[in-house]
């Protein structure tokens, strides 16, 4: 997965936020030093960088991440300043908005004399579930920052992960992949994912790979998950959740060994922690130990998540190329256009806007289904 496998190590390989990261680094040696500063929180829309920035700023600072998140609730009163290994402690509130909104009871009293430097990050600062989170903002015992990515941060992230990748992608193509996803870095690394996936050929790669994983070798199997390059990792699990069903009399084993492969993946991503790769692929080569297997399991199937994922992100460059067309002909942002383009799809053929063929079947589309929909409603 490339947003995993470029993730910033240091606030050196951060690209943007360059004020914050100055004052993310400056608080931290402050910490060192013995003067403790409040907690900060980092508040910007979903994939623009602030777990990145928070890891970033660790491994530049040679510190230990420990994150409270909806997966991972800890009493942040019992966190050590040290760790065993004699790192100290950098505590991570991942995403607090929807911490506070789904959890009853989560106090909020070790932000107000922290024993370890405290960083929270929202997507939303004036969500309902903020509320209390915003009256220690205002009385001071917390910082807020906001996080932003410009479009030029973001193509600067995307032509480093083309060339270092060697995508045959031009700029102007970047260009629409940052304009089409408004400050989301995350979204827009998927999407050039997506697209470098549709440019190349991986079928026999992963063929091989699967033919290892389904074998019924282990040491075999093994080698096939030590090949697989981190950049495909998401792609070939999805090929292995395809096909178990048809390689197996009794999946459910199967599933167990892909469920546990996904769970330590799961940990990489939200916590940085690498030393669970190794984990992951002995659980995919897992599956090789699997009995009752299919006799006839036919030929290996493609995910359809991937056919779905491509579906979407055709019909989302759809809804932005209308989109910036009825902004230019209401006089209005683009940002608007798209809030209320279902209402104008509602109200209008799309006779008065400059739509191309592709364009007028998408709006058709979206149209009948509108109107199917109230008519049931009714």
């Amino acid at each position: 997965m490339l947003w995993l496998k470029y993730a910033p190590k240091t606030l050196e390989e951060y690209v943007g936020n360059d004020i914050i990261k100055k004052r993310l680094q400056a608080w931290i040696k402050n910490f060192k030093r013995g003067i403790k500063g409040k907690p900060i929180l980092l508040v910007g829309k979903p994939g623009s960088g602030k777990t990145s920035l928070v890891y970033a700023l660790a491994g530049s600072e040679d510190l230990e991440v420990v994150e409270i998140n909806l997966h991972n609730l800890i009493d942040p009163n019992t966190i050590n300043p040290i760790t065993l290994e004699g790192k100290r402690v950098l505590l991570l509130v991942d995403d607090v908005d929807a911490l506070l909104a789904t959890t009853k009871g989560f106090s909020l009293d070790f932000l107000k004399n922290p024993k370890v430097p405290i960083i929270l990050t929202a997507n939303d600062y004036w969500a309902p579930s903020m509320a209390k989170i915003r009256s220690l903002v205002q009385a001071g015992y917390v910082d807020k920052l906001d996080v932003k990515l410009s479009k030029k941060d973001m193509l600067q992230i995307l032509k480093r992960i083309v060339e270092k990748e060697k995508i045959p992608i031009d700029e102007a193509e970047l260009k629409r992949i940052v304009e089409l996803n408004e400050g989301d870095v995350r979204a827009a690394i998927n999407d050039l994912e997506t697209k470098f996936a549709q440019m190349r050929d991986r079928k026999p790669e992963i063929f091989k790979i699967l033919a290892g994983l389904f074998g019924n070798n282990f040491r075999r199997a093994l080698l096939a998950a030590n090949s697989i390059d981190l950049a495909d990792l998401d792609q070939v699990m999805l090929w292995v959740d395809e096909n178990i069903p048809n390689r197996y009399l009794k999946p459910w084993e199967a599933y167990r060994y892909l469920s546990l492969a996904d769970l330590y993946y799961g940990r990489i991503q939200s916590r940085q922690y690498w030393k669970y790769l190794n984990y992951v692929k002995a659980f995919l080569a897992m599956l090789s130990l699997v009995k009752d297997r299919n006799p006839h399991p036919g030929l290996f199937q493609s995910p359809r998540w991937l056919y779905n994922l491509a579906r979407l992100r055709a019909e989302r460059e759809l809804r932005h190329s209308i989109a910036k067309k009825l902004a230019k002909r209401l006089h209005i942002s683009t940002k608007k256009a798209l809030g209320s383009l279902r209402e104008y799809i509602l109200t209008s053929d799309g006779s008065f806007l400059p739509l191309t063929d592709e364009e007028q079947a998408y709006w058709d589309k979206i149209r009948e289904k509108s109107l199917k929909v109230l008519k049931q409603t009714v």
